[in-house]
Parts: structure tokens; C-alpha cells; sequence
């Protein structure tokens, strides 16, 4: 990782380099700029996956819901026909008690 320029380090570039110093610790303060940005940048990533793994979760959570939902519609639906089935047989049979009762008193 690059360090932050101190002024002896400063120094020391001005001396060796003479009138490219100032560029020289204007660029390092551009290479920290930068990593701080990408620092910034990579939390804010690793925020995002998280939530997105949050999300998917949930979703998987909401998939197996629906499916229990869809499971008991299922058994509802057949209880239903079931139901309707042997109502439409009693009626049926009440019909014919009563078609044979009329018939038998009449």
C-alpha cells in the first residue's frame, strides 16, 4: 500500500528531483485519492452482496412459502371436489327416495 507523503519525504524527492517534486507529491496525493475512492468503493460492494444475499434468502424463503401455499390449495381443491362429489350423490339419492316414495303413495 502507498503511504501518505511527509514533508521529510518531500524533502528528500525535492532534493533528488529537483523541480519535479511538486508533481511528483501532487500525482502520490492523486494515487492516495484514488485508493481511498476504491476503498470506499469496496465496502460499498461488499454492502450491496450482502444485501443481495439478504434478498435471495428471502426470496428462497417466499418460494418455499408459495409452495406450501400451492401444496395446501391443492388438498383444498380436492376436499372441495370430494365434497361437491358426495353432495351430488346425496342429492341424488334423495331424489330417487323421493321419486319412489311418490310413486309407492300415489
Amino acid at each position: 500500500m502507498w503511504r501518505r507523503s511527509t514533508p521529510e519525504s518531500n524533502r528528500v524527492v525535492q532534493e533528488e528531483h529537483g523541480g519535479e517534486s511538486e508533481r511528483v507529491w501532487i500525482l502520490s496525493e492523486c494515487v492516495l485519492e484514488a485508493q481511498e475512492e476504491l476503498r470506499a468503493r469496496e465496502e460499498q460492494l461488499a454492502l450491496v452482496q450482502s444485501m443481495l444475499r439478504l434478498t435471495e434468502a428471502e426470496l428462497a424463503a417466499e418460494k418455499r412459502r408459495t409452495a406450501q401455499l400451492s401444496a395446501r390449495v391443492a388438498e383444498l381443491d380436492d376436499a372441495l371436489l370430494t365434497a361437491n362429489h358426495l353432495a351430488t350423490t346425496a342429492l341424488d339419492q334423495s331424489e330417487e327416495v323421493l321419486r319412489k316414495t311418490r310413486a309407492g303413495g300415489g
